[in-house]
């Protein structure tokens, strides 16, 4: 379900925002290092930096409110 939220937002948010995945089964340490203990699991970076984090299906309103924050 989330999938294809984020592959809407990625097309909608082009040149504002940059979207990526990873897969936690074959990048256990990255996923590790960024604290990510369930899926779905998304974190904006600002800066290079984490600065929020959205744990679980929010729908596309919850992902949009979080990114919103920190375009703007």
């Amino acid at each position: 379900m989330m999938s294809l939220i984020f592959e809407a937002m990625t097309r909608e948010y082009s040149g504002k925002a940059y979207f990526a995945k990873i897969d936690i089964d074959e990048n256990q340490i990255t996923a590790r290092g960024y604290g990510v203990m369930g899926i779905p699991n998304f974190v904006v970076f600002k800066g290079g930096r984490p600065v929020e984090r959205v744990v679980g299906a929010v729908g596309k309103p919850g992902l949009e409110m979080v990114l919103r924050k920190h375009l703007g």
